[in-house]
C-alpha cells in the first residue's frame, strides 16, 4: 500500500509544481490533489475490503469442514470433535479481535495478510518441542493442546495439524501425521485449494522441515535416500498443490544428542541462546548443486566451532567437560556427510514441477532430555579394540538407537552399561532469533512454480490481451469521438475563416468562386441541425462532443455574409423595381411586393413567410444579379449554387434564428396604395386567374412550359402524331409574323386551369384574407360584398376562356396548294390516319366540353400541384367557404354550350355519323383525282387544270355546314376549305388565288349551281 501513497504524493507534486511551473489556475491542483487522495484512500479501502473478504470465506471453509467431520464422525468421537472444533473457533475468534502481525493488522484480514508456514517432519522430530521452547508469543493455545498451550487441533481438512498462532504468523504443525485415509486427504487437499483460492498471492509463504539428528548420525545412505524422498515428497505435495516454489527451512532438531552440546553451548546466556545457529543461503547462488552449497556453509560452521572451542578449552578447568569440549566438533563434523547426502536428495533440480528454495538449515535444541551419543568415540574404540565406557560393542539395544524411545522390557539389557550422564538444566537452543529475523521476515519469497508462472503468464497474456480489447474498445470509440470533434470544429473554424474574408463589391471576383466559399460553412450548420434533430453520433459522442460551441460563431459569420452578398442586393432590385411601377400591371407589382416584404419582419412569427416560394423567387433574382454584375458562369449554374444558401437564409428567418434586414416603410406604403388604386375586380381577377398563369413547379427557373405547374397550350402541343409534317400544313398566324412564338392558351383557360381557377373562388375570401399582409384590403372588400366581386370576375374569366378559344382557332392559317406535289401532300396529311383536325377537335371538347365528375386535377403528377393544394388548404383555414362561394366554384353551361356544336361536329355525337369524316372522303377522292391526273400529263399538268373537281369539293365540303352554328362555322370553316383554294405558282400560266376559289369566275358553261355534289350519306345530319 506503501507504493500507492508514493506514487500518489509524487501526482500531486507534480500537480502542484506544474501549478507554478505553468500558471495554473489554484483550482486545478486543487482538485488534482483531492482526486489522488481519494483515489488512494478508495485503493485502501478495497485492499482492505477484500482482504476482510477473503479471510472470512476463509474462515468459513473451516467452519464448515469442522462440522462435516463432527457429522461424519462415530458417536463416541462427537463430542471430542466438537471441542477440537470449538478450540479452532476460538482461536479464529480471538484472532479477529487483536492487532497482530507486521502492520498491526486486525481480525479477520490479519487472517488473510498474515504469513503462513507449514512444519513438516517425521513423527518424534520435536517440531511441537521447538514451537514451545521457541520463546515466541502465542496469545491463543489450549491448555490441552500439543505441548499443553500455545496449540491448537485442527479440525475438518486440518484434523492431523496443530495451529500455532503467533504475533507475526499463523503456523501449521502437520505433526507428523501425514494420513493416508482418502477422505482425510480429500479434505486436506480441499482446504489447500481454499487457501489458494483465498490467498491467491501467496497462499503459504514457507515450509519448515523439521528432522532430529538422532535419526540421521547413524543412518546409512538407503536410509538418508528414503527421508530425504519422504520430506520432498510431502514438500511437492503442498507446493504442486499450491503451484508454488516454495522457500524450505531445515531444522535439524534435538542437536542436545550429539555428546559435548550441552558443555560446549553450557556458557551462553539466554540472549545468545536465542540466536540462530546455522547457515541462510543467498537466493542468487544456484540452485543445481545444493549438497556442495550445504558443505560450504557446513565448514564455516565447523572452522567457528573449533575457534570457540579452542577459547572455551582455555578457560575450562574441569577435566570432564574439557573432554566434551574438545568431542563436540568432532561429533558434529562427522555429521557432514548425512546432512549433505540428505540435502542433495531433498533439494534435487526438477525442471517438470519446480525445485524448492533452499533457503537455509538450522541446528536447534527445545530441551535436554535425552543420552547423547558418542558416535566418534565409539567408532574410535571399536578401530582400536577398546570397549566403550556406555555399551557392549558388540550389541547396539533400541532404545540407544532412538533415544526417546523407552527399553520394551521396562529392565536394563544384560549387556547394557547404565548410563552415566550429569544431570543438566533443561534449555532452549538457536530457536527464537531463526523465526523471529529468518523465516517470518521472508515472507514474500514464495514464488509460482514453473508450470503455475507459464499458466500465470497465459492467464496474464490473455487477460492483458482482453484488457487491450476492451480497452481499445472503450478507448476507440472516445479517441474517434475526440479526432472527429477536433476535426469537425477546425473544419468549422477554416470554414468560417474563409467565408468572413468573402468581398461581395464591386472587385468580388467570380461570383461562383464567392458562393463555392459560402459552401463549406452551409455543409457545417447543416450538420449542427443534423446533430440536434437526430441526435449526436456514437461518433463524435462518449461525454466528447464540443461542436456545438461553434454553431453560434458560424451561423453570426455565415448570417452576416449572406446578408451582405444576397439580401442588400435582392433587397436594392426590388426597391427600384417597386419604384418604377406605373400601377399598371398589378399582378407584377405585387408578387415583387410579396416578395420584397419576405425580406423583413412580417410579423412576430414570420408565419407569412413562405419559405418554397421564396427560395425559387429569391435564387433567381440573386442569380440575375450575380449574372449582371460579370459572372462568367451561365445563370443557370449559378441558380443551382445560388438556390441551397438562399433556402437556408429563409429556413433562419422563419425560426428566428437570425434577424429579418430593415425595409423601406415609405416605399412599402406608397406601393400598397398604388396597388389598392387598381379597381377590385381587377385585382380579384390577377389573383384568382392569372396567378395561376405563373404558378411555377419551380419559382427559380422560368416559366416555361415544363417549368408551369398549368402548362399553356400552343398548336404544336395540340397535334400528339406528326407534329411537325402537321405544322407545314397547320400554320400560325403568330409564328408566321415573328418566327418565334405559337399563339398559346394561357394555363387557366384549360380544363386543369378551369378546375384551379374555381377552387380559388370557392375559397376567394380566404385568399383575399391570406394575402392581405401583402396589400391590406379597402373598407369595400366585405364578406358580404366579395361573392359579388368574385361573381364579376366569373364572368369575365368564362368569356375570356371562351375568347382564348376563338382567338387560338382564328390564329390557324391553312397552307394552299400551289403545285400538283403540295396538293397531294397537303390532301394526304388532312385526310389519312389520325387526322390533325380530328386531334384539334380533341383537344377543343377536352378543355371544353367539361364531364361531370371528372377532376382534371387528379391528373396531375402530385410533386407539381402539392404547393397549389398546400395554399388552398391555407386558404381554408383561414376563412372557410360560405354558399356563396361554393356556387361560384361550381362549372357553368357557359362555355361547354358555346363549342358544344363545333365538337359535335368534328368528333360526332350519340350514333351520329361526324361530319369530318366526309370531308376526309371529299379530300381523299380530290386526292386521287390530282394523282391519276398528274400521272397522265407529267409535267405539262397544272393544278390550275382542275379548277372543276376543286370547286366540286369545295362547294361539297362548305355544305356539310350547312345547319352548324356561328361559332361552329368561325372555326370550321377556314381549316375545311382553305385547303381546297389553288395558289399562285412561280412560272407563267400558272393561275392566280383568285382564279380557282369562291371568287373564281365561273368556267364557261358552267354554273356553281351546276357543280356536281358528292351524295350525303344517311344519317348526317349538318
Amino acid at each position: 500500500m506503501w507504493l500507492w501513497f508514493v506514487l500518489g504524493g509524487l501526482l500531486i507534486g507534480i500537480a502542484w509544481a506544474l501549478k507554478f511551473t505553468l500558471d495554473w489556475p489554484l483550482l486545478i491542483p486543487i482538485i488534482a490533489t483531492a482526486v489522488v487522495v481519494v483515489a488512494v484512500a478508495t485503493i485502501g479501502v478495497l485492499k482492505w475490503y477484500f482482504a476482510l473478504r477473503a479471510a472470512k470465506k476463509l474462515q468459513e471453509v473451516i467452519e464448515k469442514q469442522g462440522t462435516q467431520q463432527a457429522l461424519n464422525a462415530r458417536p463416541e468421537r462427537r463430542a471430542e470433535i466438537q471441542e477440537l472444533r470449538k478450540q479452532l473457533l476460538g482461536g479464529l475468534d480471538a484472532l479477529k479481535k487483536s492487532r497482530l502481525g507486521r502492520g498491526g493488522k486486525r481480525g479477520g484480514a490479519a487472517l488473510y495478510t498474515m504469513p503462513w508456514y507449514m512444519i513438516i517432519g517425521p513423527p518424534g522430530a520435536g517440531k511441537t518441542t521447538a514451537l514451545t521452547h521457541s520463546g515466541l508469543v502465542f496469545p491463543y493455545g489450549s491448555s490441552t493442546g500439543p505441548g499443553g498451550g500455545g496449540g491448537v487441533r485442527g479440525v475438518g481438512g486440518t484434523r492431523n495439524c496443530d495451529w500455532w498462532f503467533t504475533n507475526e504468523a499463523i503456523l501449521l504443525d502437520t505433526a507428523g501425521r501425514y494420513t493416508t485415509e482418502q477422505d482425510d486427504r480429500e479434505e486436506w487437499v480441499s482446504f489447500l485449494n481454499f487457501l489458494k483460492k483465498y490467498r491467491p498471492k501467496r497462499p503459504i509463504n514457507g515450509v519448515i522441515i523439521a528432522i532430529s539428528i538422532s535419526e540421521l548420525i547413524d543412518a546409512n545412505e538407503m536410509q538418508i535416500e528414503a527421508i530425504a524422498k519422504k520430506l520432498r515428497s510431502r514438500i511437492d505435495e503442498v507446493a504442486g498443490q499450491l503451484h508454488l516454489v516454495l522457500p524450505v527451512y531445515l531444522l535439524f532438531t534435538k542437536v542436545d544428542l550429539i555428546a559435548g552440546f550441552s558443555e560446549f553451548f553450557g556458557d551462553l546466556k539466554k540472549s545468545d541462546r536465542s540466536k540462530c545457529w546455522g547457515s541462510t543461503i543467498k537466493l542468487e547462488l544456484p540452485k543445481n548443486e545444493p549438497g556442495r552449497i550445504f558443505g560450504a556453509e557446513f565448514d564455516v560452521l565447523v572452522k567457528q566451532l573449533h575457534a570457540r572451542g579452542l577459547k572455551r578449552l582455555t578457560m575450562e578447568q574441569r577435566r570432564e567437560v574439557r573432554e566434551k569440549l574438545y568431542q563436540f566438533p568432532l561429533e558434529f563434523t562427522g555429521l557432514k556427510k548425512n546432512l549433505a547426502d540428505l540435502i542433495a536428495t531433498t533439494f534435487q533440480p526438477n525442471t517438470m514441477q519446480g525445485t524448492p528454495i533452499f533457503r537455509g538449515f538450522y541446528f536447534t535444541s527445545g530441551t535436554q532430555e535425552g543420552r547423547p551419543m558418542d558416535r566418534v568415540l565409539e567408532r574410535m574404540s571399536a578401530a582400536m579394540g577398546i570397549r566403550s565406557q556406555a555399551q557392549n560393542p558388540y550389541q547396539q539395544t533400541p532404545y540407544q538407537q532412538n533415544p526417546y524411545q523407552q527399553n520394551p522390557y521396562g529392565a536394563q539389557h544384560p549387556y547394557q552399561q547404565p548410563p552415566q550422564q550429569p544431570v543438566v538444566e533443561s534449555k532452549s537452543y538457536f530457536l527464537h532469533d531463526l523465526f523471529m529475523n529468518i523465516i517470518f521476515p521472508d515472507g514474500d519469497i514464495a514464488v509460482r512454480s514453473a508450470v503455475e508462472e507459464r499458466r500465470q503468464l497465459f492467464m496474464k497474456i490473455a487477460i492483458a490481451g482482453a484488457t487491450f480489447a476492451l480497452a481499445a474498445i472503450l478507448a476507440l470509440p472516445g479517441l474517434t469521438s475526440y479526432s472527429n470533434n477536433k476535426s469537425f470544429l477546425a473544419e468549422s473554424d477554416k470554414c468560417a475563416r474563409s467565408a468572413a474574408k468573402l468581398d461581395w463589391g464591386p472587385d468580388m471576383g467570380e461570383a461562383s468562386d464567392s458562393i463555392h466559399q459560402l459552401d463549406c460553412l452551409l455543409d457545417q450548420l447543416k450538420q449542427q441541425e443534423k446533430f440536434e434533430s437526430e441526435g449526436v453520433p456514437l461518433t463524435m459522442g462518449w461525454g466528447m462532443f464540443v461542436a456545438n460551441k461553434v454553431e453560434r460563431p458560424s451561423l453570426k459569420v455565415y448570417a452576416s455574409q449572406m446578408v451582405t452578398g444576397f439580401a442588400n442586393p435582392t433587397k436594392r432590385a426590388l426597391e427600384d423595381r417597386l419604384r418604377a411601377s406605373t400601377g399598371k400591371d398589378f399582378l407584377g407589382d405585387w408578387i415583387a411586393l410579396r416578395q420584397y416584404l419576405m425580406l423583413g419582419k412580417i410579423d412576430e412569427k414570420n408565419d407569412h413567410l413562405d419559405v418554397e416560394w421564396a427560395t425559387g423567387r429569391f435564387t433567381a433574382s440573386w442569380a440575375s444579379i450575380l449574372k449582371k454584375g460579370g459572372s462568367s458562369a451561365s445563370e443557370g449554374e449559378l441558380k443551382v449554387l445560388a438556390r441551397p444558401h438562399v433556402r437556408y437564409y429563409f429556413e433562419l428567418l422563419k425560426e428566428g434564428r437570425i434577424t429579418n434586414i430593415e425595409l423601406d416603410g415609405e416605399l412599402i406604403s406608397k406601393a400598397r396604395a398604388s396597388l389598392q388604386a387598381t379597381g377590385i375586380e381587377q385585382r380579384y381577377y390577377d389573383l384568382l386567374v392569372r396567378w395561376l398563369e405563373d404558378e411555377r413547379i419551380d419559382d427559380a427557373n422560368d416559366p416555361t412550359y415544363d417549368n408551369l405547374v398549368f402548362s399553356p397550350l400552343d398548336l404544336p402541343r395540340s397535334f400528339q402524331s406528326r407534329p411537325n409534317e402537321v405544322l407545314r400544313t397547320y400554320l400560325s398566324k403568330s409564328y408566321l409574323a415573328d418566327k418565334t412564338n405559337y399563339k398559346k392558351i394561357m394555363g387557366p383557360y384549360t380544363a386543369k386551369g378551369y378546375a384551379a381557377v374555381l377552387l380559388q373562388m370557392q375559397n376567394a375570401e380566404g385568399l383575399l384574407r391570406g394575402e392581405a399582409w401583402v396589400v391590406p384590403m379597402t373598407s369595400d372588400e366585405t364578406s358580404a360584398n366579395i361573392p359579388q366581386w368574385v361573381a364579376k370576375v366569373k364572368d369575365r374569366y368564362e368569356q375570356t376562356y371562351i375568347t382564348q378559344w376563338l382567338e387560338f382557332f382564328a390564329d390557324i392559317k391553312m397552307k394552299v396548294p400551289t403545285s400538283p406535289v403540295e396538293a397531294i401532300d397537303i390532301y394526304r396529311m388532312i385526310s389519312e390516319g389520325p387526322t390533325p383536325f380530328s386531334q384539334l377537335m380533341a383537344r377543343l371538347q377536352e378543355n371544353t366540353q367539361f364531364k361531370e365528375g371528372e377532376d382534371p386535377l387528379a391528373d396531375q403528377e402530385q410533386a407539381n400541384t402539392a404547393k397549389f393544394f398546400a395554399r388552398i388548404d391555407r386558404y381554408k383555414k383561414i376563412v372557410a367557404p360560405t354558399a356563396d362561394l361554393e356556387n361560384l366554384g361550381k362549372r357553368t353551361d357557359k362555355i361547354p354550350a358555346k363549342f358544344k356544336a363545333t365538337v359535335e361536329w368534328g368528333l360526332g355525337s350519340g350514333g351520329d355519323v361526324k361530319g369530318h369524316k366526309y370531308t376526309d372522303s371529299i379530300v381523299k377522292d380530290l386526292k386521287n383525282t390530282v394523282i391519276k391526273a398528274k400521272d397522265s400529263k407529267g409535267e405539262n399538268f397544272f393544278l390550275g387544270d382542275l379548277r372543276e373537281e376543286i370547286e366540286a369539293a369545295r362547294a361539297s365540303s362548305e355544305q356539310l355546314l350547312n345547319g352548324c352554328d356561328a361559332t361552329c362555322v368561325e372555326i370550321l370553316k377556314p381549316m375545311l376549305l382553305d385547303p381546297l383554294t389553288v395558289g399562285d405558282r412561280p412560272t407563267l400560266g400558272n393561275p392566280t388565288p383568285q382564279s380557282v376559289g369562291p371568287n373564281a369566275p365561273p368556267k364557261k358553261g358552267i354554273s356553281p349551281n351546276q357543280t356536281k355534289l358528292p351524295k350525303l350519306p344517311p344519317g348526317f345530319k349538318p
